[in-house]
């Protein structure tokens, strides 16, 4: 029962620090440059991706002020709506108090036109 340590074992070789070195040997500052111009060229949309963005960019806004003039139009329908409901409203309870005191008078004109009955 020996004394187990984390050390590495002497007899095998040093690994070297860092990356490890890319396939080819390095590359040159000017093949550097070329790589990120073709990935800078590759990422540059042309004028008519641009005019595509901006012809949905354009149908979306002309929805979204469709879509204003549609709230402003619903929101001035249900006020109107509102005052016709509560026009309605009063109406009706005037109607119904008519025919409440209708009735009233009618129970009055029967009970009055009948004799009482001799018992």
């Amino acid at each position: 029962m020996g004394m187990e340590t984390n050390q590495p074992d002497p007899a095998s070789p040093k690994r070297p620090r860092g990356r490890p070195a890319k396939p080819g040997g390095a590359k040159t500052q000017a093949e550097i440059q070329r790589a990120y111009r073709e990935r800078k060229k590759a990422m540059t949309p042309d004028p008519a991706t641009f005019a595509g963005f901006r012809d949905q960019l354009m149908d979306a806004l002309a929805g979204i002020e469709r879509r204003e003039q549609d709230i402003a139009r619903l929101t001035a329908r249900n006020a109107y709506l509102e005052r016709e409901l509560k026009l309605q409203e009063q109406h009706h309870t005037i109607a119904i108090k008519d025919i409440i005191g209708l009735k009233k008078q009618l129970a009055e004109r029967t009970a009055r036109k009948k004799p009482a009955k001799p018992g």
